[in-house]
C-alpha cells in the first residue's frame, strides 16, 4: 500500500512538472479557447433565445377510461389536430423559413418545434409549457397559441358528439311525431264515423238516458250505446297512447333544445396558473458555461497531447541511450 501512495504522489510529482514545464502553452491554449467560447457566443454566430413558459390545469374536460383529467389535456395538447392549428395560427413554416412545399417539410418543422417547445405534467397534476424563439414575444404567443389552439380543437370535438346527439334526438323526435299523428288520425275517424268524442262522458250520458227512459231507446241512443260498445275502448286506449306519446314527446324535446344549448356553449378547457411572460433575459446560450467547458475541453486536449509528446521524448532519449 505504501509503494502505490509512494508512486502515486510520484505520478502526481511528474504531473505538475510536465504542467510548469509546458505551463506557457497552456495558458495560450486556455487563452485562445476562452476567447473562441466568447466569440461563438456571440449573437452573430449563436443567436439567443429567450424562453416562456406557461402553467395550465385542465377544465370542462371529463376523462376518458382510466386516465385522469391532466393526462386527457395532455394528449390533447400532444395531438395532431392540435399542432396543426398551432403551425396555421402562427404560420410556424414562414417563422422558420420552411418551404411548405417541401415533401420533408412537415419532418423539418416537427424537428423545430422538438427543440423549442416542451409539455410536461408537474408534480401537482397541472401541465407546464416551455417555448423558445429568438424573438421574446413570439415565445410568448407560442405559449399562448398552444392554450388557444387546445381550446379550439376540445370545443371542435365536443361540438361534434354533441351535433351527433342532436341529430339522434332528432330522428327521435321525428318518429315520435309520426306515432303522433298516426294516432291522432285514427282516433280522428272514430270521432267522425262513430261519434266517440270521449268515451268516459258519453258512457255517463248515455246511461242516464237508459236509465231514465227505461226499455224505451231512442233509435239515436241505440246507436250511440252500440258505437260505444263496439269503439268506445278503442278511443279510450288511443287517447291514452296518445297523452303518453305526447309526454314522451316533450321529455325529447327538452332533451333535444337541452343538447343544442350544450353545442351552443362557448367553454374554455383550460384554466391558466402562470401566464406566458416575455423575457427580458436570454436563457440560451449560456456563455460563461460554454466559454468554461470550451477552456477545459481545449486544456484537457492539449494537456493529453503533452503527455504523448513527453512520452515519446522519454522513451526516444532511452533508446539513444541504451
Amino acid at each position: 500500500m505504501e509503494n502505490e501512495k509512494y508512486s502515486s504522489q510520484l505520478d502526481f510529482i511528474g504531473l505538475l512538472k510536465i504542467v510548469l514545464k509546458w505551463k506557457k502553452q497552456l495558458m495560450v491554449t486556455a487563452v485562445i479557447a476562452a476567447v473562441a467560447g466568447f466569440v461563438i457566443t456571440r449573437p452573430f454566430i449563436m443567436k439567443p433565445r429567450f424562453k416562456s413558459a406557461t402553467v395550465v390545469f385542465p377544465s370542462n374536460i371529463a376523462p376518458y377510461a382510466t386516465e385522469s383529467a391532466t393526462e386527457t389535456m395532455l394528449q390533447f395538447l400532444q395531438s395532431e389536430e392540435v399542432r396543426k392549428l398551432f403551425i396555421e395560427k402562427l404560420n410556424l413554416y414562414g417563422h422558420y423559413n420552411i418551404d411548405p412545399k417541401s415533401p420533408l417539410a412537415y419532418t423539418y418543422l416537427s424537428q423545430r418545434l422538438s427543440e423549442n417547445m416542451s409539455i410536461s405534467r408537474t408534480q401537482y397534476e397541472s401541465i407546464e409549457i416551455d417555448c423558445w424563439d429568438e424573438d421574446p414575444k413570439f415565445a410568448a404567443a407560442m405559449c399562448d397559441t398552444l392554450i388557444a389552439a387546445n381550446n379550439i380543437a376540445i370545443s371542435n370535438l365536443h361540438r361534434q358528439k354533441f351535433n351527433e346527439v342532436i341529430t339522434l334526438f332528432e330522428q327521435k323526435l321525428a318518429l315520435r311525431k309520426a306515432e303522433m299523428d298516426s294516432a291522432e288520425i285514427a282516433l280522428q275517424n272514430i270521432k267522425l264515423n262513430y261519434g266517440i268524442i270521449n268515451f268516459e262522458s258519453q258512457v255517463k250520458a248515455i246511461s242516464k238516458v237508459m236509465y231514465k227512459n227505461g226499455g224505451a231507446q231512442s233509435a239515436f241512443v241505440k246507436d250511440q250505446f252500440k258505437n260505444l260498445q263496439e269503439h268506445g275502448g278503442q278511443e279510450f286506449a288511443l287517447t291514452e297512447h296518445l297523452f303518453r306519446l305526447r309526454g314522451f314527446y316533450n321529455d325529447t324535446k327538452k332533451d333535444y333544445q337541452q343538447a343544442i344549448s350544450d353545442a351552443n356553449k362557448k367553454l374554455t378547457y383550460t384554466t391558466v396558473v402562470s401566464k406566458a411572460q416575455v423575457a427580458e433575459k436570454k436563457d440560451t446560450p449560456k456563455g460563461t458555461l460554454i466559454i468554461m467547458g470550451l477552456t477545459a475541453s481545449a486544456l484537457l486536449f492539449a494537456l493529453i497531447t503533452i503527455l504523448i509528446i513527453e512520452s515519446y521524448r522519454k522513451h526516444t532519449l532511452k533508446n539513444s541511450n541504451a
